[in-house]
């Protein structure tokens, strides 16, 4: 069974939402830092991942894209234990 007392959900949804306003707006460096902020905070949220994967794919990076979407896999199945 994995710990999660470690993660922080809350702090991790703040980044997910300014990750996503700045990939509304286009701006995908800022994106890609805000996403990967919150898959610091907790790593198990696959739709971090996904969308870290959406804005790696925007701007040509496909192999940290192919790389986040495997993160998306791997956190659902753990989080189906």
């Amino acid at each position: 069974m994995m710990d999660f007392s470690s993660f922080n959900s809350k702090s991790a949804k703040k980044w997910y939402k300014k990750g996503i306003s700045f990939k509304k707006q286009n701006k995908y460096k800022k994106s890609i830092k805000c996403l990967k902020k919150a898959t610091e905070c907790y790593p198990l949220y696959p739709s971090t991942w996904y969308d870290l994967g959406g804005v790696y794919l925007k701007m040509g990076d496909n192999n940290s894209a192919l790389d986040a979407m495997e993160r998306v896999k791997k956190s659902i199945l753990i989080l189906r234990r």
